[in-house]
């Protein structure tokens, strides 16, 4: 199942934890861990005067600067096609609190572009 943290008015938290059958993905601005056997490792950290906005900003730029000068990165439409049904199937799994595998997810909508 997938959880945000955030507040509607007041400092900014940005938190999201992904759990998962072997363990939990802890995503924040500053960090991403690990969590295994009630352990956490640390994956990645990220210098606290990186905020988000200068973080944004470079994803932007990044991202102009790719269609400007014709780069390819290497994300092809399959595999961003694939990581969506994975968030989708995430997030189905959320809404009903229990387990979506990506091959019942693909079943779910296979029968729903059929009706529509």
């Amino acid at each position: 199942s997938v959880q945000s943290i955030g507040y509607r008015c007041g400092a900014p938290i940005n938190e999201t934890e992904i759990f998962g059958t072997e363990g939990l993905l802890y995503i924040s601005s500053s960090e991403l861990k690990l969590g295994i056997d009630g352990k956490w490792k640390t994956i990645l950290e990220v210098d606290a005067a990186d905020t988000a906005l200068a973080s944004l900003k470079r994803e932007w730029t990044a991202f102009f600067q790719s269609i400007e000068q014709n780069i390819n990165h290497g994300a092809t439409i399959d595999y961003s096609l694939n990581l969506m049904e994975a968030v989708f199937a995430a997030e189905e799994s959320s809404a009903i609190q229990r387990e979506v595998s990506l091959d019942e997810y693909r079943k779910t909508v296979d029968l729903l572009s059929a009706v529509l």
